[in-house]
């Protein structure tokens, strides 16, 4: 999970997501087919993307990562608490 999350950063950064509220967004135009969620993501955000997994092929991968450390592999200069991936 996190040496896909990794390649993702490295080979194709343009195809991720960042954010809940972006992140339901593009959920909901059906155009998310993975997330990655730090182990110490807010359970009302992970039981939304839970939610929205059981009416599509959404595939939700919780992370050994908590938000400070993903937020350092994803070297953003905000929190993050989930990665989306966009539907290639």
């Amino acid at each position: 999970m996190l040496k896909d999350l990794q390649k993702y950063i490295k080979d194709k950064p343009k195809l991720l997501v960042f954010g809940s509220n972006q992140i339901f967004k593009q959920i909901k135009l059906d155009k998310i087919n993975e997330v990655f969620v730090a182990s110490d993501c807010n359970k009302e955000i992970l039981e939304k993307i839970e939610g929205y997994s059981k009416f599509s092929n959404l595939k939700i991968y919780e992370l050994p990562k908590n938000k400070e450390e993903l937020t350092l592999l994803c070297k953003k200069g905000f929190s993050v608490s989930v990665v989306g991936v966009i539907k290639d």
